[in-house]
């Protein structure tokens, strides 16, 4: 009888200031019947973990140096442009212009060699791209 009545108080308190999940937390039909056997919670718990490690990929977000593609924009048309890292055979840093110019392999061309411009804002965004890339090639 004295649980009741606690939860009376509680639930009016909670209407009176409009705290609808503070409500949805006590009120009894949402508190549960039965109790949870010891497999059951291992398994709610791991599964909880697997979702929790999968679902962390999205903040664990790699540099784009680092990626087995360079992303150089796009071409005329609009298409996104990317290159294989294995069809670059050299790339170079133009300090004056914020760009890097990737020099590869490319069997549609003329002379089988193409070249593709990455440009950056600024020299410290193309400098932190730099030094990935070097790091990570």
């Amino acid at each position: 009888m004295h649980n009741d009545l606690v939860i009376d108080r509680l639930m009016s308190f909670c209407i009176k200031k409009r705290s609808f999940l503070l409500f949805f937390l006590i009120h009894p039909a949402t508190t549960m019947k039965t109790a949870i056997t010891k497999p059951q919670l291992i398994l709610t718990f791991a599964a909880l973990v697997l979702v929790g490690f999968f679902s962390s990929g999205a903040f664990r977000e790699k540099p784009e140096a680092t990626l087995p593609v360079i992303k150089a924009g796009v071409d005329d048309r609009g298409n996104p442009i990317c290159i294989n890292k294995s069809q670059i055979y050299m790339f170079t840093k133009d300090d004056s212009d914020h760009r890097i110019l990737f020099h590869f392999h490319d069997p549609g061309a003329r002379d089988g060699f193409s070249i593709v411009k990455k440009v950056f804002a600024t020299n410290k965004e193309m400098d932190e791209y730099w030094e990935v890339l070097v790091k990570q090639w």
